[in-house]
Formats: C-alpha cells, sequence, structure tokens
C-alpha cells in the first residue's frame, strides 16, 4: 500500500505503474497467444469463433470495468482520507453484490444465447465452435470480472505490484492450460475458455487471501463488514457514471460487430488479430493512465486540489513513454507482426486487412492516449458528466462514420471509423480540461 502523493512524485508515478503496466502486458499477452494458438493449431475457423462472439463479450465486460474503475476511484478517495473501516465496508458490500449479479447476468445471457447469435450474424460455418467458446466463457464470467474488480482496489491503495504477481500466475496457467487441452487433449476452442476460466478462479481466491492481510494491516481484522445500503448508494455515484462512460465506448464495436461479420470470415478473423493488437497497446497507456486516476484521486481525498496539474503533465509523459516501443515495432514490422497469428496457408485477405490496419491506422492511437489520461483525471475528482461528454462524442463519431463508410470501403470503413472515434474523444477532452469543467466547485 502507497499514499501517491507523498514523496516524489516522478518516482512514485513509476514505480507505481510499472508493476500495472507489466501486469498488462502479461494478461494481454497471454490473450494474444491464446489468439496465436487458435490461429496456428486450430485454424481460421478458430479466430473467427472466438472473434465472433468476442465484441458483445467485451461490451458485457465494459459494464463491470466501468463499475470497477468507479469502485477503485472511491476507494483511493477513502483510502487518502484515511476512511480505512469505510472502506473496507465499501469493498466488501460490493464484492458480494457484485458476484450474485454476474451470477443471474449470466444464467440470462446462456438462456438467451440463441437470438444472440441471430443478432451477430455468426456464420454457421463457425457457429459450432463460437458457441462451444461463448458458453464456457459465460460460466466462470464471475470469476473473471471479480479478478478485474478487485484490481482497481488494490491500485487504489498504491498496490501495483501484487496485481503483477497475480498476472504473471494467470499467464502461466492459462498458457499451460492452452497447451494441455488443445495440444494433449483436442478439444479445440472449448480447451481455451476452460483453461482461463480455471485460471481466474485461482488468481480470485489469492486476491481475497491478500485482501484480507491488508485489511488486517490497516488495524480492521477484527472488524466485521456489516451490510450497508448507504456505502453501496455512495458507491454508485461513482460507479454509474464510470459503467455508462465504458460501455459506451464498447457499445460502438458491438452495434459494429454484424458488419464486420457480414463482410466474411476473412474479415472477422482479422478483426480479431487486430482487436489483440489494439489491446496490448491500449493495456499500457490505459494502466499507466491509472496513474493518474488514483493520485488524482487521494489528492481529492486529501483535498490536495494544487497537485492536479502536475499530476497530468507527469502522466502524459510517461504514458507516451511506456507505449511508443511496442507500438513502433507493430508500425514499423506489421507483415511480421501479423504472421504471428496466421498458418502459411492462410487466406491472403485476412492477412492483408491486418497488414493494413498496422501500416496506416494504428499509428493514430497516439490519440487515445490523451483521451484515456482525460477520462482518469475526470474519473478521478469525480466529474463524470465531461467524462461522458467525450466518450459519447468518440463512440458516436465511430458508428456513424462507419456506417456510412462501410459500403464503399468495406473493412476500411471499420477502421477508418474506429480512428475518428479517438480524434473526437480526445479533442472534445482537450476542450473541456482547458475550458476548466474539471476544476472543483464546477
Amino acid at each position: 500500500m502507497k499514499d501517491l502523493t507523498k514523496g516524489n512524485l516522478y518516482k512514485n508515478f513509476l514505480l507505481f505503474a510499472i508493476p500495472m503496466v507489466l501486469s498488462s502486458v502479461l494478461s494481454q499477452g497471454y490473450s494474444i497467444i491464446n489468439t496465436v494458438i487458435a490461429g496456428k493449431l486450430i485454424g481460421e475457423s478458430a479466430l473467427a469463433a472466438i472473434g465472433a462472439v468476442s465484441p458483445f463479450e467485451t461490451f458485457l465486460n465494459s459494464i463491470f470495468w466501468g463499475y470497477g474503475g468507479g469502485v477503485g476511484i472511491y476507494a483511493a478517495n477513502l483510502f487518502g482520507s484515511g476512511k480505512f473501516y469505510r472502506l473496507k465496508q465499501m469493498v466488501l458490500n460490493n464484492m458480494i453484490m457484485l458476484s450474485g449479479i454476474l451470477v443471474l447476468i449470466s444464467a440470462v445471457i446462456l438462456i438467451c444465447k440463441e437470438p444472440l447469435y441471430s443478432l451477430l450474424q455468426i456464420d454457421t460455418d463457425i457457429l459450432r465452435e463460437a458457441d462451444r467458446y461463448f458458453t464456457i466463457s459465460m460460466l466462470g464470467k464471475v470469476a473473471v470480472l471479480f479478478n478485474v474488480n478487485i484490481i482497481f482496489v488494490f491500485n487504489a491503495m498504491g498496490d501495483g505490484a501484487f496485481p503483477f504477481y497475480m498476472s504473471f500466475i494467470s499467464a502461466i496457467c492459462n498458457i499451460g492450460g492452452n497447451f494441455f487441452t488443445v495440444m494433449v487433449l483436442g478439444m479445440g476452442v472449448e480447451g481455451m475458455a476452460l483453461s482461463t476460466v480455471l485460471s481466474a478462479c485461482i488468481v480470485a481466491l489469492c486476491y481475497c487471501l491478500k485482501l484480507a492481510g491488508y485489511f488486517r494491516q490497516l488495524g480492521l481484522g477484527g472488524q466485521k463488514a456489516r451490510y450497508d445500503l448507504q456505502v453501496l448508494k455512495e458507491t454508485w455515484h461513482y460507479s454509474f457514471s464510470t459503467m455508462i462512460q465504458q460501455s459506451v465506448m464498447y457499445f460502438s464495436s458491438m452495434v459494429l460487430s454484424p458488419m464486420v461479420n457480414g463482410i466474411g470470415s476473412a474479415a472477422s478473423a482479422s478483426y480479431t488479430v487486430t482487436l489483440r493488437i489494439y489491446e496490448i497497446n491500449a493495456s499500457i497507456y490505459q494502466n499507466s493512465s491509472k496513474t493518474v486516476g488514483n493520485y488524482i484521486a487521494q489528492c481529492y481525498g486529501a483535498k490536495k486540489y494544487h497537485n492536479f496539474r502536475k499530476g497530468m503533465r507527469v502522466g502524459v509523459i510517461q504514458s507516451l513513454l511506456f507505449v511508443l516501443p511496442v507500438l513502433g515495432v507493430c508500425v514499423c514490422l506489421p507483415e511480421t507482426v501479423s504472421g504471428l497469428f496466421y498458418k502459411e496457408d492462410a487466406p491472403g485477405l485476412s492477412v492483408e486487412y491486418t497488414v493494413l490496419f498496422l501500416k496506416y491506422y494504428l499509428p493514430f492511437i497516439f490519440l487515445n492516449v490523451f483521451a484515456n489520461l482525460f477520462h482518469n483525471f475526470f474519473r478521478g475528482i469525480a466529474r463524470m458528466k465531461a467524462l461522458l461528454i467525450a466518450t459519447v462524442a468518440g463512440s458516436l463519431a465511430r458508428i456513424v462514420i462507419s456506417l456510412l463508410l462501410i459500403g464503399p470501403l468495406g473493412i476500411h470503413g471499420i477502421y477508418v471509423g474506429w480512428v475518428m472515434s479517438w480524434v473526437f474523444d480526445a479533442g472534445v477532452g482537450v476542450y473541456l480540461y482547458l475550458r476548466g469543467k474539471w476544476r472543483v466547485g464546477h
């Protein structure tokens, strides 16, 4: 645990961000290895099957990512103000409620999965594989999203190291499980989904044990956290807007997914790969930017408002330094990076779509670096209106521009819409920041 508002800011940011970034790289790394295993060992149909349901899963996950982000900001606020019992009460109440809601939602979705497949326009050639993968993934959704939410709590208390260790353990379990289930048991995509679920369950148990240890360190070991509706209402103030913001961001991907699937299986397979490559780049600067969010929230709780601007400056420098090496490799060596995901006899169109994205569209991701920094800043001081305005602007731009361009440009229309969403999101964020809409008292 660490109070980020005390000591050298550059050192605090760097030491806090490094394990979070490494953790995200590990998490995305095994996600990429999963994709490589699917493409290299099973085939393009496996890539298409995973990608066909991925936008819906990501949209569903985004709702709970947003909720966890709000929990994390409130936790950082309580930690910064020294309200440790309230922190314990808030965390335990929310984790219990979250688990119950996830069980219910997963059950409903599995009952209604057939209409969902029709809505997503999943090709009949890959429907069977897609169904196996999706069903197992949904059965383990509670453990996966529990871990995502508890990471926000650890980050709020200044701990980025333990989540890194857990990501390492999860990666080993996941990758080892994938090779065993696919190469030894011959289970295909369902084996990959099963490995993810089992590794998530192991990590969830470790998080619970560690969190209990932290509460003992704070002198709360013997104090039971009773159910309190008021603490859930307080959390909701932070979480509701971040849930909306995150779901709006990923809703555009879900809306566009049937259109991508409609282009053909080559587009579905390529879109799966481009998403993975985008996600590993995005996860680096997104986790670096969390330093800003947690720092601002701790300053806000401690009433150190004068530190806001310096925190943003350091955050910009740090995020760019972290993301440029990986981005440079992807942009400068697009054929090499794309070749990692496909068999040698893979259809040329799938590879071509991926290379085009890396060469001509991915470089614009630096705009999203700035957009994400402003997201974390506005979230850190609970300026949710500004956060929502910037996000909605970007998401609407993506949907409208993609709809207009997919007809004449095909997959290029999807990519252009994606880039323009970064332009609008970052532009609105900068405008609101410069106009002072973040200032305390507004």
